[in-house]
């Protein structure tokens, strides 16, 4: 839905809501997000108790009916409504297939399990726009809706017979919820989520989920050519992603990974300014904004896991349910500061504005570093 939900939604947009046309085209975009973000650490849980299996199949038909809905009631309020069951579905499906991959995988192949579950998305993201933006063009977006609905239905099936049954597995016991630890309010871990893993999502979002659906509309551009350029950033990410993770554990260089990737993906942005309306010049974009977090992306993960680690169990599954909640909160961000800046900017300045806000957070992220490295030395 990625190639068409933005500008499907202006289309809609009726005119006694109170909000701009570009707001309410960001609305259902952000309605979903916003949803999946807060519902990360309550799901946790809930989906330790109620069963791996059950949750992704219950989300996945949950999906599957948001889908449907706006496939079958093209109106703006059916649209919100949809986006907001299946907000609810996708996080339900989140968390519970994460769960399953941690709870069937042993210490030693975690790391490598999640890798996976991680490609799996990245691969989807691939895949995805390309066939929704070509069945936007030739048979019009209700029936692409309808096409992911079937999609998301063939996931639940699949779920129901293939995923093992709650005998199989050794579920553990729900914890309970922890107060902060004091190691969150500490300058690198705060840099890292507000400098680095928050920008970078909004920048994703922003650009990709939101402005360049509506800049290619206005240029004249149909679904299945903004399917084919949103491909460019998963691409990127799935060929580069494993050759950085081991770049840069092989040389211990984890937190410059973080820095040069915020770096490369703010500046690609930065240079939208000038030159990001032509098809080409936004491939350009699109690219340097996939080098760059391809390069950040496993190196910030593996900061924030070895930071878990050394803390008490419960206390560590707090601070990576906030770095996902830090991620998620931008992803939920990204539609509505883009719709924001739109008309007041223009799509080139609006794609810098928001690059120089990652650049900013980047350089904030490296004088940490240097002040824990100057710190050390002192030490």
């Amino acid at each position: 839905t990625r190639p068409f939900l933005p500008t499907w939604a202006r289309t809609l947009a009726p005119g006694d809501w109170g909000l701009s046309p570009n707001m309410l085209a960001s609305l259902p975009l952000v309605v979903f997000l916003a949803v999946v973000a807060l519902l990360q650490w309550p799901l946790a849980a809930w989906s330790e108790r109620f069963g791996r299996r059950r949750g992704v199949v219950l989300g996945a038909l949950l999906g599957a009916a948001g889908l449907a809905w706006a496939a079958a009631w093209p109106s703006y309020g059916a649209l919100v409504a949809g986006r907001l069951l299946g907000a609810l579905g996708f996080a339900m499906v989140f968390v519970s297939a994460q769960g399953a991959v941690i709870d069937g995988s042993s210490a030693q192949d975690r790391a490598r399990s999640l890798a996976q579950f991680v490609r799996a998305m990245l691969v989807a993201g691939l895949c995805g726009p390309p066939l929704g933006g070509l069945a936007a063009d030739r048979w019009g977006v209700p029936a692409a809706f309808a096409l992911a609905a079937c999609v998301a239905l063939l996931a639940a099936l699949v779920a129901w017979g293939q995923m093992p049954r709650p005998a199989a597995l050794a579920v553990p016991t729900p914890a309970s919820a922890q107060p902060l630890p004091s190691s969150l309010r500490q300058p690198e871990l705060a840099a890292l989520l507000l400098g680095c893993a928050l920008p970078a999502k909004l920048l994703l979002a922003a650009l990709c989920f939101y402005l360049l659906p509506m800049h290619l509309q206005d240029m004249g551009y149909g679904s299945a050519v903004t399917g084919r350029l949103q491909t460019i950033y998963p691409l990127t990410m799935v060929l580069l992603v494993p050759l950085a993770a081991r770049l840069a554990a092989r040389w211990a260089q984890r937190g410059r990974f973080v820095l040069l990737g915020g770096l490369m993906a703010g500046g690609s942005a930065v240079l939208a300014w000038p030159g990001g309306g032509g098809v080409w010049p936004l491939a350009l974009v699109l690219l340097g904004l996939g080098m760059g977090q391809a390069l950040s992306i496993t190196p910030q993960s593996a900061l924030i896991a070895d930071l878990a680690r050394s803390l008490p169990a419960r206390q560590g599954a707090g601070v990576l349910g906030l770095f996902r909640l830090t991620e998620r909160g931008g992803s939920a961000l990204g539609p509505a500061v883009g719709a924001w800046l739109l008309p007041v900017l223009g799509f080139g300045p609006a794609v810098a504005a928001v690059g120089a806000l990652v650049l900013g957070g980047s350089l904030a992220y490296g004088w940490s570093l240097r002040a824990a490295h100057t710190a050390k030395r002192a030490a």
